[in-house]
C-alpha cells in the first residue's frame, strides 16, 4: 500500500481502501467501521476520531487510539433523520508536542450498505430533493457527486433501484462523472471520488483516459464507457419497453 502526504504539511492521507464504514438506515441511523492503520507508522497512543456529516449536520466520535480502536459498538448518528447523504471523515490526532495537529486524515468517505462488500462501494450519493420539474439531476458539492431524485416520487428508493431507472439514468450520470473526474481530478492515488470514477472508466473501456485538453478524444472515451455500461444494464431494451408502454 502506498501512503500519500498532503501538500505543504506532514499529514498522512489515509487511503479509503483502508477504511470501511457501513450504515444501517434505522432510527436513528447507526454506523459500524473498521480501520487499517498499521502501515502508517503513527504513534500507537494517537487518538482517532470519526466525524459524520451531511449538509449542515455534523457529529464527532472519539473511537480510541491507533493501537486500541473501539470498533465493537456501532456509532449512533442521533443528529441525523436518515442515512441519506451521510459522509464520513477519519482523523488521527497528535499528542504531547504534536498536540493540536492532525497526523493523518481521510475525508469524503462513502459508507456501504450492510452486507455489501468493500469493492461494491459507491462513490455517488443518492437522495430525494426538490428538483422542480426534473425527475432527477446530478450535482456536485464539497463531499462529491450526488444524484438528486424528485421528492414528488411516492417511493423514490424503489424507483432508483429499478432496472428502468438504472438503464436510462446511469449512462448519463457516468458521462458527467467521467468528464468531471478527468478534467478536475487528482489521479489514482488521490483517495477521492474522481479516482474511483476514472478506474470505472478504465475498466469499462480497457484504456487510459485521454489528455483532458483533447476534448474530442475525451468525448470518445466517455461515449465508449457509457455505451458499454448501457449494454450491461440493457438500456435500449428498457427504453423500448417504456416507450411502448406510453402508447397503450
Amino acid at each position: 500500500m502506498t501512503t500519500r502526504r498532503f501538500n505543504y504539511t506532514k499529514q498522512l492521507r489515509i487511503a479509503q481502501a483502508d477504511i470501511l464504514i457501513s450504515v444501517r438506515d434505522t432510527r436513528p441511523p447507526a454506523a459500524s467501521f473498521t480501520l487499517a492503520l498499521e502501515s502508517y507508522e503513527l504513534p500507537p497512543d494517537a487518538p482517532v476520531v470519526v466525524e459524520a456529516y451531511a449538509d449542515w449536520t455534523q457529529t464527532r466520535f472519539e473511537v480510541g487510539s491507533v493501537a486500541h480502536l473501539k470498533t465493537t459498538e456501532p456509532l449512533l448518528l442521533s443528529e441525523f433523520d436518515s442515512a441519506d447523504g451521510i459522509r464520513f471523515r477519519v482523523k488521527v490526532l497528535g499528542t504531547g508536542e504534536q498536540g493540536g495537529l492532525i497526523l493523518a486524515e481521510a475525508d469524503r468517505i462513502s459508507p456501504v450498505e450492510e452486507q455489501t462488500a468493500p469493492e461494491g462501494r459507491s462513490f455517488v450519493r443518492v437522495r430525494s430533493a426538490d428538483t422542480g420539474h426534473e425527475v432527477w439531476r446530478l450535482r456536485f458539492d464539497e463531499a462529491g457527486p450526488v444524484v438528486e431524485v424528485s421528492d414528488k416520487l411516492a417511493d423514490w428508493r424503489s424507483s432508483v433501484r429499478s432496472d428502468a431507472f438504472r438503464a436510462l439514468v446511469l449512462p448519463s450520470v457516468l458521462r458527467s462523472l467521467l468528464r468531471e473526474a478527468v478534467t478536475t481530478g487528482e489521479g489514482d492515488d488521490s483517495g477521492d471520488w474522481s479516482a474511483d470514477a476514472v478506474r470505472v472508466g478504465r475498466s469499462l473501456t480497457g484504456s487510459e483516459p485521454p489528455d483532458p485538453e483533447d476534448s474530442d478524444a475525451l468525448d470518445d472515451w466517455c461515449d465508449d464507457a457509457c455505451s458499454r455500461m448501457a449494454k450491461n444494464v440493457l438500456a435500449l431494451e428498457a427504453a423500448r419497453v417504456l416507450l411502448e408502454g406510453t402508447e397503450e
